[in-house]
């Protein structure tokens, strides 16, 4: 099966929860944010698992703070459950104290 760089919504029950596969890099990061934005405009709370996101760069960072901000504001979150590797690394050497509406759910 091929690695697609879109971004999957999985049914999980509740508004605003997502899947993100492949990459969240600056090539698909633009469209994986406008898709999340959407759904914050709806509901001050999302869901991402990330556990399938084989690499994420700077750009993918700041679209999880700009979001994470967002949230914030609107009195809800973003959480990241199934955080992978790749995301855990990235947040544990970039981000050194919590972020507000920002939430990493235990593994």
């Amino acid at each position: 099966m091929a690695e697609s760089n879109e971004l999957r919504v999985e049914p999980f029950g509740e508004p605003g929860a997502f899947r993100r596969a492949a990459e969240l890099d600056i090539s698909s990061v633009e469209g994986t944010r406008e898709r999340l934005e959407a759904s914050l405009a709806d509901h001050p709370t999302l869901s991402l698992d990330t556990s399938e996101v084989t690499f994420m760069d700077s750009q993918g960072l700041r679209m999880l703070l700009v979001l994470a901000e967002r949230a914030h504001a609107a009195g809800g979150t973003v959480t990241l459950v199934n955080a992978g590797r790749a995301v855990r690394r990235l947040l544990d050497l970039a981000i050194p104290q919590p972020i507000p509406g920002l939430v990493v759910a235990p593994e």
